[in-house]
């Protein structure tokens, strides 16, 4: 069976960091235009002034309020603030323009990441092949099936929009933006937290060091450099068997 080459380290947080990079100057250039489209900002200043006005008619703040923030809260504050709250919720007019701020921002950004992920993980390593995205090319990285043989098209697609834009960012993002003048915001944070510490711990103590999306889709990061690579699982089996050919020959010998 031929070696692994396990991609080093620091060459993979490399490779990360050039393709985070563009990815976020990607999603912001996407995001930005379609916040314009969309009319974000009037949203937005229609959202400060329904939040300006309860919070002065019951003299609380509302944006941002945490479930820490709240418990440190006197009685009375507290009083306030759950009276500015619910009549905030039962207005119509406020509660649609929360959920429109709320579902531009997760379009929008989510139509980034979309377009980041299509033109960095999908279009690039089509290109470049071997699943090379920009950073895994200039480092001398390549993504491959974890039996070595060359990752496919449809692989490439999944891994790039059910791994890491679907399960990666996707949930992860649209938890974080719920409706953030609501404590219960700290459920979706906690969520978002169990899914980074197992993506941290799959990384650390798997024996290839592979995130979720490597584990969904069966592949790994290797050293493009040191790795060879089978074209098919057939050509794969080809070269085991002859190996092991060879071994018991020179065994009997």
């Amino acid at each position: 069976m031929s070696d692994f080459f396990k991609a080093p380290p620091i060459k993979r947080f490399a490779a990360y960091l050039i393709d985070l990079v563009l990815l976020v100057a990607i999603t912001a250039g996407v995001a930005v235009g379609m916040f314009s489209v969309m009319n974000y900002n009037g949203y937005m200043e229609d959202l400060n002034a329904h939040f300006e006005k309860y919070e002065q008619k019951y003299g609380t703040d509302l944006d941002g309020m945490t479930q820490e923030m709240y418990q440190s809260l006197s009685q009375s504050e507290r009083d306030n603030y759950d009276k500015a709250y619910e009549e905030m919720d039962n207005d119509d007019a406020a509660r649609f323009t929360l959920n429109m701020v709320v579902f531009i921002r997760i379009v929008a950004l989510g139509v980034g990441f979309l377009v980041g992920y299509v033109i960095l993980e999908v279009i690039l390593p089509l290109i470049f092949g071997n699943g090379q995205s920009l950073g895994k090319k200039i480092l001398g990285l390549c993504v491959m099936h974890k039996h070595h043989v060359r990752i496919s098209v449809w692989q490439v697609i999944f891994r790039a929009i059910l791994g890491k834009f679907f399960v990666g960012t996707l949930i992860p993002m649209a938890l974080l933006m719920l409706p953030n003048f609501s404590i219960w915001i700290i459920s979706g944070s906690t969520i978002v937290a169990v899914i980074a510490m197992t993506q941290a711990f799959i990384v650390m103590f798997s024996q290839a060091n592979c995130g979720i999306h490597d584990k969904l889709f069966n592949t790994v990061v290797a050293d493009f450099n040191q790795q060879y690579i089978f074209d098919s699982v057939e050509e794969r089996r080809a070269y085991d068997r002859e190996l092991q050919r060879r071994e018991e020959a020179y065994g009997t010998e």
